[in-house]
């Protein structure tokens, strides 16, 4: 029977028009139109390609999209014979019912729905709908419904009709409706599986309409910069992990004035719409702190965050090996017990209320108590604070020069004085080596392949790392041009963290990881591609550059240059570590941020090593014991994932210099150039915060 006008064919009570089951398989030879079979009267005929599928998982969603529209796509069947369930067989449409039978399960319809039906009258055209209709048919794209309802937008359909028609939560519709006002190029370039929807949701943070063209131009040429988009993004963005937001809290911020905005997509923190009532509020809460370090003698100055340089008129505290006269150390330990004291007291307190302030105050100065004790001949004389650490306030302490009086002959004044650093007449008489320290690495039970590629992916690690941080990427280059300038030792890169030969990191065979060394590449390879189409050569198209966009480009190439895998247990690369362990210092280096093991890594480990690392996390899973290796790499894999957890063994750790022990002059001769470091020919170290 033909239908008139428009149905609602969701509607549960539509029968009037119902076809009666001893006149289907009369109906059915003629020609081929739209019916509608009571629901009671249609089963999935064997011949159906996927008659004998279970439901999946998608089948209440496909339910909740017929309760709201009905049955849009009809039915492929047949006239049932003498030997089928019932009268009417589906070819097609195996999903369909499976989804009705969920409905009337749950009792949103009954057994008379009217099911719309198109017959096939003859054979071929019964294989056509078992075989054709499933290979053939193609899923709308995401990109489509975009559009569409980017389109039913502009009709001024509002956001709870749209969901209601489409069965989707009104947060989907409004997540929808963002990307519908993507740029169309960013939208073609979705369709073509240029674009992800994650990154397509990134461009759709951008207002820049044209800005979204560019980057979804960059996507159809096959490279898609997801990180410049964020910087993009971060770079007036201020959000509820803001240190500074630690000491004010989220309540004073609100009494204030300042408010928060929740991201549409729910992928990012809240967003702080006002930081400059933030900053104003952080600096208020900060001023205690301010006056009692003035009032000790201090200059103070305030950072925006760590990474600063050093004021004029004041040096960096030297790097030192940890080693001090039993003394030094016993004073030092007798302080830091009562500094975890005062620490412990802080963290029990709210750090946001004013009782806060007083102890604060107290910790930073305790440090300082520290630094006497480490530098008995310095003075500490200026301290930048900036918002980090537990409590959001941090600082940096820095040295008053030392005064030097030269009394030589040619001195035509002889109250004529000089500033310099501590050890710098030292220097100039031993400028021409650098004592190596001996670092202990523990290799037992390990074999080479797994040394080498727990260095490879440590080394990654560190990449990753550095290449966002062009001021510590700057003083490596520094250090390493230095070195092989001016100290004229490092002739063997097996000694050195950087290969200063302009050669990129590569191990034998291996890809570059994700969410490591390979975005690294990704940039530097999108920089070569701005510089081919620029038509210049190197130095100027560099020195045309933005300066920001210089010492980022320093910092990706000399982090690609870093090589501090060692393919052997036995081939420790003491200098190497060492300097590593002073690069991830500065950078703030931790690999978790970007990558937890996969199974490429956990492949090389053992069982017993694999147990050791769900041990290190944290895992008790006693059936972990009986897995094969193959499941426990998957299982510890994504027990990694879940965790963000990362291996200490790939943590750039400090280095260390064993007591020396009275074992002969040959043992005390070689320690002479491998464990004993001069505090004061060392760089500065950034942070003593605690």
């Amino acid at each position: 029977m033909r239908s008139k006008g428009r149905m609602n064919l969701a509607h549960p009570r539509w029968t009037s028009t119902m076809t009666k089951p001893a006149l289907i398989a009369a109906e059915s030879s003629q020609a081929i139109t739209l019916r509608h079979v009571a629901l009671r009267d249609i089963a999935i005929a064997p011949e159906n390609v996927r008659a004998k599928e279970p439901a999946d998982a998608a089948i209440p969603r496909l339910a909740d999209t017929i309760k709201a529209v009905g049955i849009l796509v009809p039915l492929l069947v047949r006239a049932g014979d003498k030997k089928d369930p019932k009268p009417t067989m589906a070819l097609d449409g195996r999903r369909r019912l499976l989804a009705l039978g969920a409905l009337l399960l749950e009792g949103a319809i009954t057994q008379d729905y009217p099911v719309p039906v198109i017959y096939s009258t003859d054979r071929a055209s019964q294989v056509a709908a078992a075989v054709v209709a499933n290979d053939e048919r193609v899923p709308i794209h995401v990109a489509d419904v975009i559009v569409a309802i980017g389109k039913l937008r502009r009709r001024r359909y509002d956001t709870a009709a749209i969901a209601a028609a489409l069965a989707y939560s009104e947060l989907e519709i409004r997540r929808l409706d963002a990307l519908s006002e993507l740029d169309h190029r960013a939208i073609e370039a979705l369709r073509a599986g240029k674009l992800t929807m994650r990154q397509a949701r990134l461009l759709a943070r951008l207002p820049d309409k044209k800005a979204q063209r560019e980057f979804a131009d960059q996507a159809m040429s096959g490279y898609f910069g997801d990180y410049q988009v964020r910087q993009l993004l971060d770079r007036d963005r201020t959000d509820v992990h803001d240190p500074r937001l630690i000491l004010v809290g989220v309540e004073r911020y609100h009494a204030a004035g300042g408010r928060t905005e929740s991201d549409l997509f729910g992928e990012w923190p809240d967003t702080l719409t006002n930081p400059e009532i933030l900053q104003e509020l952080w600096r208020e809460r900060t001023q205690p702190v301010v006056d009692g370090l003035k009032a000790a003698g201090l200059t103070v100055f305030i950072a925006p965050a760590q990474g600063f340089q050093t004021p004029d008129g004041f040096e960096r505290l030297p790097w030192t090996n940890g080693q001090l006269p039993d003394a030094a150390a016993h004073a030092i330990k007798a302080v830091d017990d009562k500094l975890r004291a005062r620490q412990a007291r802080l963290s029990a307190l709210d750090v946001t209320s004013d009782e806060a302030l007083p102890e604060v105050l107290a910790t930073v100065q305790a440090e300082f108590d520290r630094l006497e004790i480490k530098f008995p001949s310095r003075t500490v004389g200026a301290v930048a604070l900036y918002p980090a650490g537990d409590w959001g306030v941090d600082f940096q302490a820095f040295l008053t020069p030392t005064v030097v009086h030269d009394d030589s002959e040619d001195s035509e004044d002889d109250d004529d004085t000089r500033t310099t650093s501590a050890g710098s007449e030292r220097y100039e008489a031993r400028g021409t080596e650098i004592e190596v320290p001996h670092i202990e690495v523990d290799v037992e039970g390990r074999s080479n392949v797994f040394h080498e590629a727990q260095t490879d992916v440590a080394t990654r690690g560190l990449i990753r790392d550095l290449a966002d941080s062009p001021s510590v990427a700057l003083t490596a280059l520094i250090a390493q041009l230095f070195k092989s300038v001016r100290l004229l030792t490092y002739s063997s890169t097996a000694d050195s963290a950087l290969d200063l030969r302009a050669t990129r990191y590569s191990a034998r065979g291996a890809k570059p990881i994700d969410g490591l060394d390979a975005e690294i590449y990704l940039r530097i390879e999108a920089r070569q591609i701005a510089y081919k189409a620029c038509g210049l050569r190197p130095i100027p198209w560099i020195e045309a550059l933005p300066f920001g966009e210089r010492m980022a480009f320093l910092a990706e190439l000399v982090a690609v240059s870093l090589n501090l895998r060692e393919d052997r247990k036995d081939a420790i690369r003491c200098g190497a570590r060492a300097e590593a362990a002073e690069i991830a210092d500065l950078c703030g280096y931790d690999i978790a941020r970007h990558w937890t093991p996969d199974e490429a890594y956990l492949a090389v480990h053992s069982k017993k090593q694999l147990l050791a690392l769900l041990e290190e996390m944290g895992v008790e899973d006693p059936r972990a014991n009986g897995l094969k290796k193959a499941e426990l790499v998957t299982y510890v894999s994504e027990a990694a994932a879940e965790r963000n957890f990362a291996p200490s063994a790939l943590a750039w750790s400090s280095a260390t210099v064993p007591a020396e022990e009275d074992d002969g002059e040959e043992a005390a001769a070689e320690r002479a150039t491998a464990d004993d470091t001069d505090p004061d020919m060392a760089a500065g170290h950034p942070d003593l915060a605690a």
